[in-house]
């Protein structure tokens, strides 16, 4: 009989954990509602094989303007919304700016390059874009460096060089 009385003290010790495993949970999810914690997770930067080259067919010292500078090629991965990039180009020597590229409807612009258009505003697995030289400017010869920013995520999906020539 003795072990019969041993038995009544275990529900109530259930049932306090019960309630505090209850408390602790309701106080979570209470909490990720308070301060938004659900809403904030970061995005993600598409995952996509890029890569700039060198026009070749043009030497820039004969350029008479408007002429095609780097080619940016989409090797494969994901479609890259591309009103979601920005282009920032920089001088390779020293890395101070030479020009920062937003979308435009159908193509990127800056002051002193502009894009090809491109009608879907995706950028997809063998697609290329060409940046051109803006009307009026003339882009010297050298290494530049090329940097796309995805502006959702705050990351930097390429980073690379080119020597134009």
């Amino acid at each position: 009989m003795k072990w019969l009385r041993d038995k009544k003290a275990v529900s109530p010790v259930i049932g306090v954990i019960l309630m505090v495993a209850i408390t602790v949970i309701l106080a979570a999810v209470i909490a990720s509602f308070v301060f938004g914690l659900g809403s904030k997770a970061p995005k993600s930067a598409p995952q996509a094989q890029l890569a700039v080259e060198d026009n070749t067919s043009v030497t820039l010292s004969s350029s008479t303007g408007n002429q095609t500078v780097f080619i940016l090629e989409h090797n494969g991965g994901e479609d890259i919304v591309l009103s979601d990039l920005k282009i920032i180009v920089e001088y390779a020597s020293n890395g101070t700016s030479y020009d920062t590229l937003t979308w435009n409807t159908d193509h990127f612009a800056g002051s002193n390059l502009v894009s090809s258009t491109v009608s879907n505003g995706v950028f997809s697995a063998g697609d290329k874009i060409n940046f051109n030289e803006a009307t009026g400017k003339t882009v010297n010869q050298g290494t530049y460096r090329v940097r796309i920013l995805h502006i959702p995520s705050n990351q930097f999906i390429f980073d690379g060089q080119v020597t134009v020539q």
